[in-house]
């Protein structure tokens, strides 16, 4: 099974980003800058570019908005199935309604794995999809379910029988003001022709399902926040929910997905090195980047480094130090005063060097 992600990105903005971290830690980047000093790097190895809203519309046309949004940029995607076998027909098109969750209730049925009702004594959550085999067989048999709610920051959508309603949700507004669309998707595929303003006891009915499936299905109470998201706690049992990360050789680099979260807050680092006779360079500590990240280092000549990389813009604290053989500990830290903050080295409980980041991230 092989599917896309759901809809072309919207968080490049009007005028696109060379730098796509800069728009989940709030920080804008100036258009004309990049014109000026950094135009030539976008889309080679020093960018990590997203496209503005008007390439992304273009690339989920003919469907409207983006990812983000419940309507079909947002939310339709291909999915192709190969089952040498299992499909009579290779090749042919399915139009049957089918949801991202309906794929594991597929893949149990025909591998026949066994779907146990407690997890370490804890009851499973039921599965809320159904299974699609179905469809492999007979490219007309019905699909599997009939109504399937969505919900993305605050922008809502259901699809019942062949009908989906839609709104488009202002952040910070009250979310009874919204404006629902009504679309004959099995007719008019790209939400075109807003049919609500005719069909009034229809949009009514599926409204009042969609609230039925949010109780349902824990979508409640709503919550339209986006850039907030990512700065809140971890969840229980997600990667970062955690205090201790513990990593073992061999390692390349340090990515930003399985690192401690130290953006936007305060950090020590603490290691405890061998220096040998005749002295020792190398990295001592790396994580994130071209895009951001840091880098704890000790020099050829001598000299100890941290460079903070804050979206592009590098802050150096370095000093010269000279260890004698032995064992030693080096130190960082960072004291953030959001947005900014100021990073310190040491050695050996000492304090040697400090520099300014304006921007922590």
């Amino acid at each position: 099974m092989v599917l896309s992600d759901n809809g072309a990105s919207q968080e490049g903005g009007a005028l696109g980003v060379l730098n796509d971290i800069s728009f989940f830690v709030g920080f804008p980047e100036n258009i004309d800058d990049i014109v000026a000093t950094r135009l030539d790097d976008t889309g080679g190895p020093h960018s990590s570019c997203n496209y503005p809203w008007g390439w992304a519309q273009a690339g989920n046309t003919p469907l409207r908005w983006y990812k983000q949004n419940t309507y079909g940029g947002g939310v339709r995607d291909p999915l192709v199935v190969r089952w040498p076998g299992g499909i009579d027909d290779p090749g042919a098109i399915r139009t049957q309604f089918c949801h991202v969750i309906d794929l594991a209730p597929t893949i149990l049925e025909l591998t026949g794995a066994p779907t146990p009702e407690h997890y370490h004594g804890i009851p499973k959550m039921p599965l809320h999809g159904k299974s699609i085999a179905s469809t492999f067989i007979d490219g007309a048999v019905p699909a599997p379910r009939s109504r399937q709610y969505f919900e993305q920051f605050g922008h809502r959508g259901l699809w019942d029988y062949g009908w989906k309603i839609t709104t488009y949700h202002q952040p910070g507004q009250p979310f009874d003001d919204d404006e629902w669309g009504l679309f004959h998707v099995d007719e008019d595929f790209s939400e075109c022709h807003d049919l609500a303003a005719e069909n009034l006891e229809r949009l009514r009915e599926m409204i009042d399902a969609w609230w039925v499936e949010a109780g349902e299905h824990g979508i409640l109470p709503l919550d339209d926040r986006l850039i907030e998201l990512f700065l809140l706690p971890s969840r229980p049992g997600t990667p970062h929910a955690r205090d201790d990360y513990v990593y073992y050789p061999p390692m390349s680099h340090l990515p930003m997905d399985a690192a401690p979260r130290l953006g936007m807050s305060s950090w020590d680092i603490t290691a405890d090195v061998t220096i040998p006779p005749g002295g020792a360079e190398g990295v001592i500590y790396a994580r994130g980047s071209h895009n951001t990240g840091h880098s704890f280092f000790l020099a050829a000549d001598g000299e100890l480094h941290f460079d903070y990389n804050a979206l592009g813009d590098h802050h150096r604290a370095h000093a010269p130090l000279s260890l004698p053989p032995g064992r030693h500990t080096l130190t960082a830290h960072f004291d953030a005063t959001a947005p900014s903050g100021t990073l310190t080295i040491g050695a050996d409980g000492h304090n040697l060097a400090s520099v300014e980041v304006p921007r922590s991230c």
